[in-house]
């Protein structure tokens, strides 16, 4: 994975143009040392699939070739104030609107990866952000049964594990125990494999 939200200025915060040369130097180093490396773009924060063809038309523009992604990134947070941090709507249709965008450049074939969602905000009553845990645990059940029911992306990640209060929703506390949102994590994850179709018998 070749950085992190390279479109967030509190993260990588580089310009596509910037992050299509500095993929392209990363690039070049790891299949100079292992020619069978896979490269995954960072997570481009918001699914902004704009962004993401800034980032190719940068990469073409200076190189005369599009970029070999074998694997496309993204985070999706709804994070803007005036929307709900768990408004379905709009995480779903980011995820759609960047795949569509896959297809239509011809890379439909390649995985989506979300490497990270989540509720952030609102840790405490009193912020404005703030959401009942169990509005998050009916988010986290609702989200990942439309991730596992449909084929828009083919792995995901809650964020994060561990964060010791920095942000919400840790999914494990200090002691390495399940949080409230860890088992609800947990418990979804079990709902969708209970739900699995039982393999043939190979007998």
């Amino acid at each position: 994975m070749v950085g992190n939200e390279p479109n967030d200025p509190y993260q990588d915060n580089l310009s596509p143009a910037a992050y299509a040369a500095f993929y392209h130097r990363f690039a070049r180093i790891a299949r100079r040392y292992d020619p069978t490396a896979r490269l995954m773009v960072a997570g481009i924060a918001n699914a902004d699939w704009q962004w993401a063809e800034a980032f190719r038309e940068a990469y073409h523009r200076d190189h005369r070739v599009y970029p070999r992604v074998d694997a496309w990134n993204v985070h999706n947070y709804v994070l803007e104030p005036q929307v709900s941090q768990l408004d379905q709507d709009l995480f779903r249709h980011r995820l759609i609107a960047f795949r569509a965008w896959m297809s239509d450049i011809g890379e439909g074939d390649r995985p989506l990866i979300l490497s990270e969602f989540g509720v952030l905000m609102g840790q405490e009553r009193h912020d404005t952000r703030y959401e009942s845990p169990e509005a998050i645990t009916a988010y986290i059940h609702e989200t990942v049964r439309w991730l596992h029911e449909t084929d828009y992306v083919q792995s995901w990640s809650w964020f994060a594990s561990y964060t010791s209060g920095l942000f919400h929703g840790d999914l494990y506390d200090q002691a390495e125990q399940l949080t409230f949102y860890g088992q609800a994590y947990r418990d979804a994850l079990q709902s969708i494999s209970a739900a699995e179709p039982a393999a043939p018998d190979a007998r």
